[in-house]
């Protein structure tokens, strides 16, 4: 093999992260890889820029999770702190 099956296209390409069987386009993509059967000429950066341009509701709502998570964790840390200040002076 020249290039894994992996680097093939592939009929699905979710197969390899649903741990199901992935089959490429054409069964000599690993043995004769050329533009039109793999993505050996692509690179690594483009491939995971369209991943993330598919799914960009999935990104932008993991983003606004992390945001507010990030937001509620400040708030309390002034919680903890004004009543920390509140009960020194007391």
């Amino acid at each position: 093999m020249k290039i894994p099956p992996t680097c093939c296209k592939l009929n699905d390409k979710d197969a390899f992260l649903k741990n199901q069987k992935y089959e490429p386009i054409d069964a000599n993509c690993p043995y004769v890889p050329n533009d039109t059967n793999s993505n050996m000429n692509k690179a690594c950066w483009t491939s995971i820029e369209d991943y993330l341009k598919s799914r960009i509701g999935v990104v932008i709502g993991i983003a606004a999770g992390i945001l507010v998570l990030e937001i509620l964790c400040i708030v309390f840390a002034y919680c903890i702190i004004s009543t920390l200040r509140a009960e020194s002076v007391k």
